[in-house]
């Protein structure tokens, strides 16, 4: 399970919090997995928004 949890933006989220409550310094790879998903989200949204208006106005 450990190795499917890595592939999602919640555990992403939890690897950036978890090091200012324990102290411990940030990694940027986690910043950048996010980063990542945002844009993949991004994507999905803008194209979900266009099909939509296309469909609906057309």
């Amino acid at each position: 399970m450990q190795p499917i949890s890595l592939l999602t933006p919640t555990r992403r989220w939890g690897e950036v919090v978890w090091p200012a409550v324990t102290g411990q310094p940030w990694h940027g790879q986690d910043f950048a997995w996010l980063a990542v998903f945002a844009l993949i989200f991004g994507a999905l949204a803008l194209w979900g928004y266009r099909r939509d208006e296309g469909q609906r106005f057309s």
